[in-house]
């Protein structure tokens, strides 16, 4: 089996309608004018922008019964939260009035590398949702700890258990060193 490495990842999420060559000739126009910009190196400065728009937590949908839907917060995989940055990176750049694609995307990384932009907008907004959620949640179980008493300690060891476990999956640091170039 084939892992993909990120570069391949990065030109497949760049890809319109199949066309890989067009996508191919953005990312090297991406590189030759991060070149220009005398960055060191490139390789790394892309996935460290990249690395710091990805988000940790996500929201899900979950159906309870037939038109009740809730979100509930949810720890993202490392391709998940690649997959979050990478959609929010191009739906920003495709709003920019620049001449070239290419152009904003290098703009729209360098911003992302300085933890700025618009992109980082993208993500706080999401961790604000989530914010909003857990104190929602947060209330919820308050009312059912006041029903049932034995339930409120169960569903806290619980949340610890299950928090503790999705940190140990979720090591940021050896995320960047995922993939070959």
């Amino acid at each position: 089996m084939n892992k993909k490495t990120f570069e391949q990842r990065f030109i497949g999420r760049l890809m319109r309608h199949g066309k890989y060559i067009k996508a191919e000739k953005i990312y090297m126009e991406i590189i030759v004018k991060m070149k220009k910009l005398k960055i060191k190196n490139i390789y790394k400065y892309v996935r460290k922008a990249i690395y710091n728009i990805t988000p940790i937590i996500g929201i899900k949908l979950i159906k309870k019964g037939r038109k009740r839907v809730t979100q509930v917060p949810v720890y993202l995989t490392v391709k998940q939260a690649e997959k979050y940055a990478l959609n929010w990176l191009l739906k920003v750049v495709e709003k920019k009035k620049v001449t070239s694609f290419s152009s904003k995307i290098v703009y729209e990384l360098i911003n992302a590398y300085n933890k700025t932009g618009a992109v980082m907008q993208e993500k706080w907004k999401l961790y604000q949702r989530i914010k909003k959620l857990i104190l929602n949640m947060g209330v919820d179980i308050r009312r059912a700890y006041f029903k049932r008493k034995r339930n409120k300690k169960k569903f806290v060891r619980k949340v610890k258990k299950s928090t503790k476990i999705m940190k140990n999956r979720f090591k940021r640091k050896k995320w960047l060193k995922f993939g070959k170039f």
